[in-house]
């Protein structure tokens, strides 16, 4: 990780101050290492240049290495999937066949695959929807920039491409976070790059530390509570890609309760999130877009996005406040 974030970096556990053993280095870069809390005595260690601060009293679930666990444990059982994956021209083995190049270090082949397969996945609108989201962002983010909740590094990957640094990459996965680093540094995007392994709702930086908190579609995976996490460590404007239903579907409304993602993919639940921790919050860049479900790989009988369960005309946007 990059050593800027020595200075903003807390406890996530208690809040308290962090005492850095640093056991490898280079230039401006901690490879190994190790904080502890001054307070409570937690420690989290730096490893291959990724900072874990996970904390022991919220549950983590790492989706990232369940999917690939799976995806790993079926093409082993199955002689001859692989091949057949990578034959299959239905869009959810095209995306599966993706995630296998990730894995394997192919990240240039899985890149092209990924995106012919999301040409199948997704309609014209909903994809220009997306598009249009994320070159907003980019054009507005000023570094040093805190991305939330990034996953496999879409919008990380866009910022970075366009100068806008440095970027904080954070995620609960390590398994993820490890596969970005391998990827940005094939890119040749790594070097303004931090990678930190953290949960949303219980983060490691200080209160109004971060001048430009950014997501793609994070707050539409973790609870509402994450917010005012959100909220307490912003120091000024949040840039979110995000998506609402429309508030009459109520297809899709119930199988986001399901799911337990109704407060955020609705804009009159999602605005009562942000007004319960006193965070104004602006809808920017609205565009309607046509979605359907998502469908399912022919050779694994898994999907790939849970929602929408039904056709709908949902509103991409970005969530935009000042803090």
């Amino acid at each position: 990780m990059l050593d800027f974030l020595l200075e903003i970096l807390q406890c996530p556990a208690c809040g308290g101050a962090l005492s850095w053993g640093i056991d490898e280095r280079s230039a401006n870069r901690i490879h190994q290492g190790r904080a502890t809390c001054i307070e409570c005595g937690a420690v989290y260690p730096v490893r291959d240049d990724i900072a874990l601060f996970l904390t022991t009293d919220l549950p983590i679930e790492d989706y990232w290495q369940q999917a690939d666990d799976r995806l790993t444990t079926m093409l082993s059982q199955y002689e001859g999937l692989l091949d057949q994956l990578h034959a299959s021209t239905n869009p959810a083995d095209q995306f599966y066949w993706g995630l296998v190049l990730q894995e394997q270090g192919r990240f240039r082949e899985a890149e092209m695959v990924m995106r012919q397969a999301e040409r199948g996945l997704y309609t014209p609108s909903y994809l220009d929807g997306v598009e249009r989201q994320l070159r907003y962002v980019v054009e507005r983010a000023i570094g040093p920039v805190v991305d939330l909740a990034s996953g496999r590094g879409v919008l990380v990957e866009r910022l970075l491409r366009a100068k806008v640094q440095p970027v904080v990459a954070t995620d609960f996965s390590p398994r993820v976070l490890r596969q970005n680093r391998r990827r940005f540094e094939v890119l040749g995007l790594y070097d303004q790059l931090s990678l930190v392994v953290c949960d949303s709702r219980k983060t490691p930086f200080k209160n109004g530390s971060v001048p430009t908190l950014t997501s793609h579609v994070g707050l539409s995976n973790v609870q509402g509570e994450a917010v005012a996490e959100w909220r307490r460590i912003s120091a000024g404007r949040l840039l979110a890609t995000h998506f609402f239903f429309p508030p009459d579907d109520e297809a899709n409304r119930h199988a986001a309760r399901e799911l337990d993602m109704e407060s955020m993919l609705f804009e009159d639940t999602t605005r009562q999130s942000f007004a319960a921790v006193g965070w104004a919050m602006e809808v920017a860049n609205a565009y309607p877009a046509f979605a359907s479900p998502t469908p399912k790989s022919d050779l694994l009988g898994a999907g790939i996005d849970g929602l929408p369960v039904t056709d709908t005309e949902l509103t991409w946007c970005v969530l935009t406040t000042n803090a």
